[in-house]
């Protein structure tokens, strides 16, 4: 299973946007809404308020998030 985010952040580090980009056929809608709830669940990177704001403005403005349950540690 393999589902694509792509989420947006203010300078605060706060996520303003979670957009699911792609799913692939065998993520089911329970996975899917798993992953959107974890996302969600996280709410805010607080170092990237630290961030240079040119450094944040190209690197965390907006963000590709490839979530894979292979890829968790148990």
């Amino acid at each position: 299973m393999l589902v694509e985010l792509d989420i947006q952040l203010v300078p605060t580090g706060e996520i303003v946007n979670i957009e699911i980009t792609y799913r692939d056929s065998s993520a089911t809608d329970a996975f899917v809404a798993s992953v959107d709830k974890a996302v969600k669940k996280v709410g805010h990177f607080d170092k990237l308020s630290l961030l240079d704001p040119v450094l944040f403005d190209a690197n965390f403005r907006k963000f590709t998030l490839k979530f894979k349950p292979e890829d968790l540690r148990l």
